[in-house]
């Protein structure tokens, strides 16, 4: 099925669908039964609701944006929003309703007692859903934190000799460096670790014991964050003798 095909179907569907719902409304709303129009409205509204969503889902769908691991493809939280938009719908739509057909009733009514009892209920549920809908938003948030993704461009000496104590921190600039925990030089099998490790997002200080019995060459600087992302700068440093 092409992805034309597919756009001209949801937008067919969609148009269908809000006319028949609109044509029934108009029809009943002719003989002005009350006790239809309004089922019949809050239908209406929900279900042009939901028909929306599958257009969107198609409309997903043909630019290849879908999630397939999430219901209707869309992106996570999406069905949770309809429900939360349809309970709003659905109170809009009541309040409206039952305000237009008893302002003028007697408050000593049992038509009124139902229409505060059906009211409280409505408001009730709306608010209970819409509360859970972003409370869990919240706490999918909180659960998923944005993993680091550091990135090294230099250092600052570049060459030491063996055995020199810095008379300054060695200098590690990049980003994304808030995290550091940890900053090693390696060349092959030899390692040397750094202390004093501080770090803000664009740079870290620390210092390197530079033995005198170390290897000479160029090493490579490997930084570690505390979520366990790493970064490397090849050959960045190099011992003298």
């Amino acid at each position: 099925m092409s992805e034309g095909f597919k756009m001209c179907v949801g937008a067919l569907c969609f148009i269908a669908f809000v006319s028949l719902f609109w044509m029934l409304y108009k029809m009943l709303g002719q003989d002005n039964n009350d006790v239809i129009r309004l089922p019949v409205l809050v239908i209406t509204g929900v279900m042009a609701l939901f028909a929306t969503l599958a257009l969107v889902a198609v409309t997903f769908s043909v630019a290849g944006l879908t999630d397939p691991t999430q219901a209707l493809g869309l992106p996570e939280g999406s069905v949770r929003a309809a429900i939360a938009l349809s309970l709003i719908v659905i109170f809009a739509i009541t309040s409206i309703y039952l305000y237009s057909s008893l302002s003028e009733a007697d408050a000593s009514s049992p038509g009124v007692d139902f229409a505060k009892q059906v009211f409280a209920v409505v408001g009730t549920l709306m608010t209970a859903v819409a509360s859970f809908y972003f409370a869990s938003r919240a706490s999918t948030s909180a659960a998923k934190p944005t993993a680091s993704a550091p990135q090294l461009t230099s250092i600052t000496p570049t060459l030491v000799s063996k055995g020199a104590v810095p008379t300054v921190p060695y200098r590690i600039v990049g980003t994304d460096l808030q995290l550091a925990k940890d900053v090693t030089l390696v060349m092959g099998g030899t390692k040397v670790p750094g202390t004093d490790v501080t770090s803000r997002p664009d740079l870290i200080k620390c210092d390197f014991a530079i033995d005198p019995g170390l290897a000479i060459g160029k090493y490579d600087v490997v930084v570690t964050t505390s979520d366990g992302a790493t970064a490397t700068l090849p050959t960045a440093l190099e011992i003298t003798p």
